[in-house]
Formats: structure tokens, sequence, C-alpha cells
């Protein structure tokens, strides 16, 4: 995991705290008269249900931002650039972390088990976009169930001011809570699964080379993972060196494209590809009948580029047969 994303995921934790225990108290105060003839044990829940309601719709704008403009993301389900991804999910993670907290404070009124082990298997299924940058899409996608959550909680607010359910916002509300929530947690089932399948049934083509990612240095940014697809254009693929150059790179550096002469990484830079080295022609030794140490010379004056006063190996006797 990068810095970046731990500076989120812990400055996430620590606004949604300040906004549960400060802002949400002094504001709910302000605008709702109400707020003050609630039971304690109702403030705990009327402040955390506020912090979902900031943490959803933040968290539930973004996913819709990434769905509509992040081209990277939408085309790579698997592999795209992940930088927004990752961000929305450092928000998440700090949330979640934050009502870890809240839930074991609070555990003789708010204390769920299931509530417990949902956030905690987010926390693992987030960890893997967080430290590896893997599946972006489906990661940023089931996040857009979050745009709900502020009609369920705008519902429970209206009850705890006892608010008569034929008042018009109570009914205007319960209207867009059964719609979004239709919306953003059942219509998008199939295109989730679909998408789901239409990836895992995808196949690398004749362009498409299959290797390991290293357990060992690697580029900045880039994730650690079991295995990587290497794209590399038909045109070049009938050419051996093009192949182990662009590889050789991709093990030492993170993954490459190969195209028109220059090797690219993931984030679009690129650097030009050096040929592999040419190994120099095999030295033939020459056997002469006049001067076998002239003979020797040459040879290693050929191999080494210098040549000292000292005995052939062989003899002349061994050099005239």
């Amino acid at each position: 995991m990068e810095m970046r994303e731990v500076t989120v995921v812990i400055g996430s934790f620590v606004g949604f705290q300040l906004l549960f225990s400060v802002a949400s108290p002094l504001f709910s105060l302000a605008f709702t008269p109400g707020y003050s003839r609630l039971p304690p044990a109702k403030h705990t829940e009327w402040n955390s249900r506020l912090v979902s309601t900031v943490h959803a719709l933040i968290v539930g704008l973004l996913c819709l931002y990434i769905l509509w403009f992040d081209d990277a993301v939408n085309e790579d389900p698997v592999w795209g650039d992940p930088r927004l991804v990752k961000l929305n999910v450092a928000i998440t993670c700090g949330y979640l972390l934050y009502d870890l907290v809240l839930l074991a404070r609070n555990w003789g009124t708010m204390g769920d088990r299931f509530f417990v082990c949902h956030h905690l298997a987010a926390l693992y299924a987030y960890g893997y976009v967080l430290t590896r940058g893997v599946l972006p899409y489906f990661a940023n996608f089931r996040l857009i169930s979050e745009l709900s959550t502020p009609f369920v909680n705008q519902r429970w607010f209206f009850e705890a001011l006892s608010y008569p359910r034929s008042e018009r916002l109570v009914v205007v509300n319960g209207v867009a809570m059964a719609v979004v929530f239709f919306l953003v947690r059942i219509a998008v089932m199939p295109p989730y699964y679909a998408r789901v399948v239409s990836t895992l049934a995808r196949r690398p083509s004749s362009g498409w080379a299959w290797g390991r990612s290293p357990s060992g240095p690697h580029t900045p940014g880039a994730p650690r993972v079991a295995e990587r697809p290497i794209r590399i254009p038909p045109a070049h693929t009938e050419v051996p060196s093009e192949l182990s150059t662009c590889y050789n790179d991709w093990l030492s550096r993170g993954p490459v494209i190969s195209e028109g002469g220059v090797c690219s990484d993931r984030g679009g830079q690129t650097r030009e590809r050096v040929a592999p080295p040419v190994a120099p022609p095999p030295t033939t030794r020459v056997r002469s009948n006049h001067d076998p140490s002239r003979a020797y010379c040459d040879s290693v004056l050929a191999e080494q580029g210098s040549c000292e006063s000292r005995a052939p190996p062989f003899s002349s006797k061994a050099a005239n047969p």
C-alpha cells in the first residue's frame, strides 16, 4: 500500500470521528430543534447515521464519476489504472474502521455481530485493491449501492422526530428510497455479474504473453501480483528479440508494452528498447606451418585486444603434423 492510500485511510478515520463527535451534534442542534429532546442513546445513533450519510454521498458520487469518466478502469476491469478507485476505497476503509470503533464503544445499544462480519469482510476485500491494485472496476462498482443509504437514514430521522407517515416529506423520501434502492442494489446485479462472466471468459489471444511478476524490487506503485499479461502487438510477435527484450524489461521494472520500437509501462511512460548485446563471432584458431607463435598471437589479439609475448599452447611439431 502506498503512502497516499495510508494517509487517506487515516484521514478518513479521523475525519469521520470528528464529524461524529463534534460536527454532527453542533449541526443538529443548530438546524434540528427536535435533536435536543432525543434520549442519549438516540443521540449516538443520530450522529452515526449523519456520518453514514456524508460517507455515502462522498463515496457514491465518486463511484458514479469513475464509472462514467474513468476509461482506463472501464476498459480493463482487472488491471485498469486504479488511482481514483484506490482513493474511493481508502475513504471507505477509513469509515469502516471508524464504525468498528463506534460499535465496540457502544456495543450495548448498537452492537451487531453481522455488522462486524460485514465490515471485516469488506476490509479484507478492499485490502487487495489498496495493496495490489487488482479488480478496480468491480471494487468501485460495489460502492454504488451506498447511494441508497441517505434515503434510508432520512427515514430513520423522520421516525426519530415523530413525523407522521402521511407527511409529504416522508412520502417523497419513501418513494425516492424505493426507487434508488432498486436501481443501485437490485437493477445493477445483472450487468455487474454479466461483466464478471465476460471478464472470466476472456482468454489471451495471439497477441498476449503471460508472465510471473517478480518478488524483488519493482516499479514504485506497480502492484505485485502472481501473473500479469504483457501486450505484444501481432506485428512484433514474430521477432523473438522484441518479446524477449520487453519481457526482460518487464521482469525488472514492471509490465511493458512493445509498440513502435519502444517499451512502455502501465503508466504510459515509454522507454527506448535496448537491443540485446550481439555476441562476438567465435574466433577460429589458425594453424600455420610457418609461424605457430604468430598464429596464436593473432587469435589472442582477436579475442582480448592485446597480445603478450608468450609461448603458444602448442609446439611447432604439433603445428606441423
